[in-house]
C-alpha cells in the first residue's frame, strides 16, 4: 500500500472515530475539508478495506465496533431445535455480531449465518448448544 493511501486511511478512521457519518457523500466532503481530496468510489474501496461497517445508518470503524458490539447491538439469543441458536440483533448489526461470535470460537459451532438483523449458529452436536446458549447470553446480553 502506498504511503498516500495509508495517510488518507488514517485520516479516514479518525474521522469515523470523531463524529457520526451516514453517507459516503459526507465522508467525501468531511474529507475533502481535511485536504483529502477523494471521489466516492475510492471511500468505497477504504471503507471496505478497512473492515468498516454500517450499522443503524452510522459509519462504524472496527475499533469503535470492538467497544459497542455485541452487548448493545443485540437483543436476544435463543434455541431453535437441538442443533441452532438464533441470536436476534438491531438492524444492520447482524454481520458484525456474527464476526465478534466466531471470533470467540465457541465449542461445537459448525458454521454461522449471519442476515440483517439475525444470526443462526449451528451445532455439530447437540450436547454444545445448552452450554453455548448460555455462555452467548452471558457475552451478549
Amino acid at each position: 500500500m502506498n504511503e498516500a493511501k495509508e495517510t488518507r486511511q488514517a485520516a479516514l478512521i479518525q474521522l469515523l472515530q470523531e463524529r457520526p457519518l451516514f453517507s459516503q457523500k459526507e465522508i467525501c466532503e468531511a474529507m475533502e475539508s481535511r485536504g483529502y481530496p477523494a471521489a466516492q468510489p475510492s471511500i468505497s474501496r477504504d471503507l471496505n478495506e478497512l473492515g468498516v461497517v454500517k450499522i443503524s445508518g452510522r459509519y462504524l470503524p472496527p475499533t469503535t465496533l470492538s467497544e459497542q458490539i455485541p452487548r448493545s447491538l443485540t437483543l436476544s439469543v435463543h434455541t431453535a431445535g437441538p442443533h441452532l441458536l438464533v441470536v436476534r440483533t438491531k438492524t444492520g448489526a447482524a454481520h458484525a455480531v456474527a464476526a465478534q461470535i466466531d471470533d470467540l470460537e465457541v465449542e461445537g459451532v459448525a458454521g454461522t449465518v449471519a442476515g440483517d438483523d439475525t444470526i443462526f449458529l449451528a451445532f455439530d452436536n447437540s450436547s454444545h448448544q445448552e452450554p453455548a446458549l448460555k455462555y452467548l447470553t452471558q457475552r451478549l446480553l
